[in-house]
């Protein structure tokens, strides 16, 4: 194939250990018949290495679209020109949102 077609990732991530992230979902959680563990929103603190490996084994990526609640980790170059940072609410209407 002789066409190049360039390719985005899109990653989501939350920072669950954020006490106001946790208030906020914690309002709309439901009670029952969900798994609602906090585990599954674990900031397991290795986005680090993603970033990396993308750097390494996927530099033709055109882009990397970072959807989030609006935390960014410490590390996070945000000036990279490959990182587009996107918030719940900069596509969510707002009477879905928190998600």
């Amino acid at each position: 194939m002789s066409e190049n077609y360039p390719i985005d990732f899109v990653v989501t991530w939350v920072d669950g250990n954020d006490p106001v992230w946790q208030a906020e979902k914690a309002k709309y959680s439901p009670s029952k018949n969900a798994d609602n563990r906090n585990v599954r929103f674990r900031d397991w603190d290795n986005m680090q290495y993603w970033f990396r490996a993308v750097e390494k084994f996927a530099p033709w990526v055109n882009k990397i679209h970072f959807v989030t609640y609006g935390h960014l980790p410490k590390w996070l170059n945000t000036d990279n020109p490959k990182l587009n940072i996107v918030k719940h609410s900069d596509f969510i209407p707002k009477e879905y949102l928190p998600t």
